[in-house]
């Protein structure tokens, strides 16, 4: 009998590694706006952003 890619285990954990991938990307998308609209601003937003792109890079 032929297995449902639906039933596959591999199936899901590429779809949640693909979902993690993305969420990663729309919170240093989110990040890069946030630090444009308000470039002034060192605080918090500046200091994730930094931390996201050294482990971005260093991967």
């Amino acid at each position: 009998m032929i297995s449902h890619f639906i039933n596959e285990p591999d199936h899901w954990r590429a779809r949640a590694e693909e979902a993690r991938n993305l969420a990663a990307y729309f919170v240093w998308w989110s990040l890069q706006v946030l630090d444009r609209l308000t470039p002034e601003y060192d605080g918090a937003t500046a200091g994730r952003l930094a931390d996201i792109e050294a482990g971005a890079s260093g991967s």
